[in-house]
């Protein structure tokens, strides 16, 4: 593994900030780290990079020990590069200055510098100040210049929020492409899920110090192992059922059937509980007795309308359907269930 965390634990005074934290990265993958804001996820990055130490647990990079109860590798010495929010650059240098920055005394200066500036597509802009630059440019000068040293592991902090979203797509697939063509292993911490997603091979979620899932980001979405997950990748609903057999739950839209066992020590059958339901898994019914639900609120996407509907028990979900069928607040439509991947969890009374 290029990157272990194994039970480690951090605090800021008496105020646990990592709480039995573990999770690992392969060589060559990219990991990404979502959540809330003081979930503790720039701490994470902290505790990596060697700026801040644990209490307790390991941290290893590249197999070697940087972090423990009695070991605290110093940050110069971890081989970790870093890309931040703002790109950081240096504005008295140019290009070729700004990523040579951490390799000015290697012999294969020279030689490396002309691999990024292929690789970033930054070849014609060697002698470029910062200030003649784009704002994309800069940040795959950034992303050359942590690259530079050949880190064991590249840590990213948010490094596209300050970017326009249509600068900050581009950037995702650009700066992706070049962590993988590099061969490195890199872990990004994010508030952005639609960036998490498109970024990472294996991503996870992080609340209030605590890992709740490392997972692909597929199944994050469509087999969250927790209610907090699943509230909280993705938009989606938890309505009301009963399981009624090992395959059945049963939901006031109708009898969900599912090819895994639903029932659980916690959730025999009979018992009630919550039915995650993502926007796909409502359709309109099309004249197939469905259930009648209100149109309460609406996002327009281009393509596809996200909308909120409420069944006449007040049961909330939503269903994504496409924008040509153009409903308002207050409409109402017939709508049905076609779900996938049935994902239940104990209700709490």
């Amino acid at each position: 593994m290029q990157l272990e965390f194994s039970n480690v634990n951090h605090y800021y005074g008496r105020r646990q900030a990592i709480g039995g934290l573990s999770f690992d990265l392969r060589q060559g993958e990219i990991g990404v780290l979502i959540g809330p804001s003081g979930a503790g996820k720039s701490t994470v990055l902290n505790c990596i990079a060697g700026l801040e130490p644990i209490v307790s647990g390991e941290i290893r990079i590249g197999g070697e020990l940087a972090s423990g109860t009695r070991v605290h590798v110093p940050a110069e010495r971890r081989q970790v590069g870093m890309m931040f929010q703002d790109s950081a650059l240096f504005p008295h240098l140019d290009v070729a200055g700004n990523i040579c920055f951490g390799i000015a005394k290697r012999t294969d200066r020279s030689t490396r510098l002309a691999e990024l500036l292929e690789l970033c597509r930054l070849a014609d802009y060697a002698g470029a100040r910062v200030h003649e630059l784009s704002g994309g440019q800069q940040q795959r000068v950034a992303l050359a210049r942590a690259l530079a040293p050949r880190p064991k592991l590249l840590l990213l902090d948010e490094p596209f929020c300050s970017s326009d979203a249509a600068l900050r797509s581009e950037l995702l697939a650009e700066v992706r492409q070049i962590i993988k063509e590099e061969g490195s292993t890199a872990l990004m911490v994010t508030h952005d899920q639609a960036e998490a997603f498109e970024f990472a091979d294996r991503c996870g979620v992080l609340d209030s110090g605590t890992l709740c899932q490392w997972d692909s980001p597929y199944n994050l979405y469509h087999r969250p192992n927790c209610a907090l997950v699943a509230s909280f990748i993705g938009d989606g609903a938890l309505i009301p059922g009963t399981l009624v057999s090992e395959h059945e739950v049963e939901t006031e839209l109708g009898v969900v059937s599912s090819d895994q066992r639903l029932t659980t020590l916690l959730m025999e059958a009979g018992h009630k509980v919550k039915v995650l339901m993502r926007p796909d898994d409502v359709v309109l019914a099309n004249g197939c007795g469905g259930t009648r639900a209100q149109v309460f609120k609406r996002a327009f996407r281009g393509a596809d309308i996200l909308y909120g509907l409420r069944t006449g028990a007040g049961t909330e979900l939503y269903a994504c359907l496409p924008s040509r069928h153009d409903l308002a607040a207050g409409d109402a439509i017939e709508v049905s269930l076609q779900v996938e991947h049935v994902v239940v969890f104990p209700a709490v009374e």
